[in-house]
Formats: C-alpha cells, sequence, structure tokens
C-alpha cells in the first residue's frame, strides 16, 4: 500500500522506517515518519505500537501521540521527558487524541491538557482547551451571574463592540504554550490554583503578563490571563468592561 512513500523515504529514515510502515500498514506514512524520528532519537516506541496493534489505543491516539513526541511540533506540546509508558498511562483513562498539552511539573507529576467538555447550561464539569475557548476567547457566559467576571485572551476577537488586540501576536498555540510553562515550573497539587509570571518575551508579543492555572484531578482545567496591558475583564454584574469603571 504504501511502496512507493517507502522507496521515497527509506534513505532518510532507513529500515526502522520501513518495519513501522509493515507493523502499522494502515496508518498514514507521516505517523511512521515520526515514530521513526522518535525512535532514532533514541526513545523506544515498540510500547506505543504494541499497544496501538492491541487495540488498547486506536489510530487518532498513535497520530497524536507521535505529535506530542515530537519535540518540532508546535501545536500539541510535551515536555521531553515525558516517556511512552506515561502517555500510555493518560490512555488508560482518556483518549491520547484527546491531550493537547501533556507536561511534568518540578516534582514530576504529569498535568495534561485535554479537549475537556463545555456546556454552558451546566459548568460543573467543565474544564480542557474547549472550555478555556468557549470562556477566556469567545466569551460565551460573560453574561452569566453565576460567572461574576471573565477574562480574555488578546487574540484579535471583537467581544461587545471591543476589539481585543495582542500588543503583537497572539494564537491559540500561545495559550497552550503559557500553559505548559506555568506547569512546568511550579510545584503543583492535583487540587491546585497557581499563578505564573510568563516574563518579557511572552509579554511583549502577547500583552500578556501573568495568568492562572486551575488544576483539578491532576488535569488543567482552566487557563485565563489575569493580567497585562492587552488583557481585558469584563464585569458580569456591571455590564461594562472593567477599564471603563476606572476611567470614571
Amino acid at each position: 500500500m504504501y511502496v512507493a512513500t517507502v522507496q521515497k523515504k527509506v534513505g532518510d529514515g532507513g529500515q526502522n522506517y520501513v518495519n513501522l510502515l509493515a507493523d502499522l500498514d494502515d496508518i498514514n506514512p507521516e505517523t511512521a515518519r515520526r515514530l521513526n524520528k522518535i525512535e532514532r532519537a533514541g526513545e523506544d516506541v515498540t510500547p506505543l505500537v504494541r499497544a496501538y496493534k492491541n487495540g488498547d489505543i486506536d489510530g487518532n491516539d498513535l497520530r497524536r501521540a507521535s505529535k506530542l513526541l515530537d519535540n518540532t511540533n508546535k501545536e500539541y506540546i510535551s515536555s521531553g521527558d515525558i516517556t511512552i509508558n506515561e502517555l500510555l498511562d493518560i490512555a488508560d483513562k482518556n483518549d491520547l487524541d484527546d491531550v493537547h498539552v501533556v507536561v511534568k511539573d518540578t516534582d514530576g507529576d504529569v498535568r495534561p491538557l485535554l479537549q475537556g467538555r463545555y456546556n454552558p447550561d451546566d459548568t460543573t464539569k467543565d474544564s480542557g482547551w474547549v472550555y478555556i475557548k468557549g470562556r477566556h476567547i469567545h466569551g460565551e457566559q460573560m453574561d452569566d451571574p453565576k460567572k461574576g467576571a471573565t477574562d480574555f485572551f488578546p487574540m484579535g476577537q471583537e467581544i461587545k463592540g471591543r476589539n481585543l488586540e495582542p500588543a503583537n501576536e497572539m494564537k491559540k498555540k500561545d495559550i497552550k504554550r503559557m500553559a505548559y510553562q506555568a506547569v512546568k515550573n511550579s510545584d503543583t497539587d492535583r487540587q491546585d490554583r497557581i499563578t505564573y509570571d510568563l516574563g518579557p518575551k511572552l509579554e511583549s508579543r502577547t500583552g500578556v503578563s501573568k495568568i492562572r492555572v486551575v488544576i483539578r484531578n491532576g488535569h488543567i482545567r482552566q487557563v485565563y490571563p489575569k493580567t497585562g496591558d492587552a488583557v481585558h475583564k469584563w464585569i458580569q454584574q456591571l455590564g461594562k468592561w472593567e477599564d471603563e469603571l476606572e476611567s470614571n
């Protein structure tokens, strides 16, 4: 099925690449290429391949795992000390295809950011990437009296007639990078709330200086901006932006 691809890639990937394509005959060549690259860098991918062949994970999980373990990938982020077995531990209770970030804190505890769930009508279990986007990019609960206030990541979106522009540039992957840095440089508990100073490089580019990361049951539940020149806060009870109150 992938003979042409093998002939093209074998010079770059070697026999391991051919073997991976043979083992993973229904997986796209790019996933095999990433796994081969990871193995050539010194990581044994055998447990991951075995889990796939045994049906413990599916093709989407395998593809996401290969992206998480590839340190050149910018969309899905993993710290270099995350092992394949630790990824498989996450897969015991979650789909790896739902993992956006996986990072160890300063104590070596693994804290993943998952796709999660978001239902504005039942927020008790809201968590993860879809929750962060819904609340702190799109403002889907900014008028919910139970929330009080909403802090927004500045991504050029228009909310209630206001353009929330970053200092220079901000993308969704920057939020993941912020969460990654905050956890990697902090000592966290399974139920925790940390505030993290992003430093001048990210601040000058995005206009966000500090973020808050909420951890629940060992997972990153929520990430939102706390301070920064480009951060906007909506006060639900008053129906105004915070800086409008300060100017009165």
